[in-house]
């Protein structure tokens, strides 16, 4: 087991000895409720980081402790969390080896379009970008499945993306997504071939106006 991990699975078991030391006294005790409350957030913070070590190591299996995660974060306590945790388990199932690959991209869908009930345009900008760039890749990578209707919602997706994106601030992430947009006009089922490509080729021009000068951020598909 990685260093890290086990430093995190160690953690986990810690917390878990803390919380039957909680077991006595009442809960009117404003104290014990501000206590239990910390240690609840700090255990979910632990699931998700192991859930963020196991994504990174290809023999692990993340799910299970970002639901965990997940189930901690509560919505109504911890909104941005959730929402954080929910684009890291749609990343957990983007990048899933158990299972059938088309069930877990649809299941990859269903966490980053939650997250996005969160991650507002107005709250949330940066946050929404990238969850969208997830949501419009994992559309473009479900297979045994008739490509039209997932290409349009990955050009709804990589669109709204754009708008979120000030080219100058944020160079890399214009440049990246207009050159996935551009692809996705490029191969597009739907309307005029010609329309489509001079929509790809708008794109790809768009991408080529501003220069990569940096990795995509932590998060991206």
């Amino acid at each position: 087991m990685p260093q890290v991990e086990l430093l995190y699975r160690q953690g986990l078991d810690r917390f878990s000895q803390t919380f039957s030391e909680l077991g006595l006294g009442g809960d009117d005790n404003p104290g014990r409720k501000q206590e239990i409350w910390k240690r609840q957030y700090g255990w979910a913070e632990l699931q998700h980081w192991l859930g963020v070590c196991l994504l990174q190591n290809p023999q692990g299996n993340p799910t299970d402790n970002v639901d965990q995660a997940i189930k901690a974060f509560e919505l109504d306590k911890f909104p941005q969390d959730w929402a954080k945790t929910k684009n890291l388990l749609g990343l957990a199932y983007y990048h899933r080896l158990q299972g059938e690959v088309a069930d877990n991209k649809h299941l990859a869908i269903d966490a980053f379009q939650d997250a996005l009930t969160v991650f507002t345009s107005g709250e949330f900008p940066q946050e929404r970008l990238m969850v969208l760039n997830n949501l419009g890749i994992t559309y473009l990578n479900i297979p045994g499945e008739e490509q039209p209707e997932n290409q349009e919602q990955a050009i709804a997706a990589f669109e709204e993306a754009l708008t979120l994106i000030n080219p100058e601030k944020l160079p890399n992430e214009w440049t990246i997504m207009e050159y996935r947009l551009g692809m996705v006009y490029r191969e597009r089922i739907r309307g005029e071939q010609v329309e489509n490509l001079e929509l790809a080729n708008k794109a790809f021009e768009a991408a080529l106006k501003v220069s990569i000068s940096q990795d995509l951020p932590e998060g991206w598909v």
